[in-house]
């Protein structure tokens, strides 16, 4: 299992993007118009994936104020024995509604 990358909510996008680069980031990739709204994908130079995805929608009324969160992703080798281990702990977890590819290089 390892950490694929967590969403932040944005109010100001420029502004945060000022930050994130200035703290050594680096803008890889940006996808306008989704559901969640504008993401911006960064990640530092050393990393070998994208770490942080910012997501702005100017007009958010399905997120309270400091809520930043948007999304967490983790990556595991088996969805059903991770479903399966978490129900054992006392979890009821929701199968995820979206699945994304496994990819090699």
């Amino acid at each position: 299992m390892r950490t694929s990358h967590f969403g932040l909510h944005v109010a100001d996008l420029e502004r945060s993007l000022a930050f994130y680069t200035a703290v050594g980031y680096e803008v890889v990739g940006e996808v306008p118009e989704t559901g969640l709204g504008h993401l911006t994908m960064l990640k530092l130079p050393d990393d070998e994936f994208v770490t942080i995805e910012l997501v702005h929608r100017p007009v958010r009324s399905d997120v309270a104020p400091g809520t930043g969160l948007s999304h967490f992703v983790i990556t595991v080798d088996s969805m059903d024995t991770t479903l399966t281990e978490l129900a054992t702990r006392g979890s009821t977890p929701e199968r995820p509604r979206h699945r994304m590819a496994r990819t090699t290089s």
